[in-house]
């Protein structure tokens, strides 16, 4: 049987990069966070948005994970795991920047 298709990186939109770095983040971070993402979710679609929140006057990362074909364990595990990854390796300021969204 032939191992899982690891899916390639989805390109990161100029309006998130410029958001990033308007926000004191740095452009690896961006691509930390992506690169977390599909070490945990490797056959997965993902898509990278900026999501403006009016009720909080504010704006954040979306980092979206098409997660059909995952089972609810693997799902549970993964966003733990990403919470906690990106804690260790993205600086405490820059954390809140970031959602993580599985459809």
């Amino acid at each position: 049987m032939e191992p899982p298709r690891v899916e390639a990186l989805p390109p990161v939109p100029s309006e998130v990069s410029a958001f990033a770095i308007s926000q004191g983040a740095a452009a690896d971070d961006v691509l930390m966070v992506l690169r977390l993402t599909r070490r945990l979710f490797p056959t997965a679609p993902l898509s990278l948005r900026l999501k403006p929140d009016s009720d909080l006057d504010d704006s954040h990362i979306v980092v979206e994970v098409e997660a059909r074909g995952y089972d609810d364990t693997r799902i549970a595990l993964g966003q733990t795991e990403w919470t906690d990854e990106l804690f260790k390796h993205c600086p405490s300021t820059q954390v809140c920047l970031f959602r993580l969204v599985l459809v």
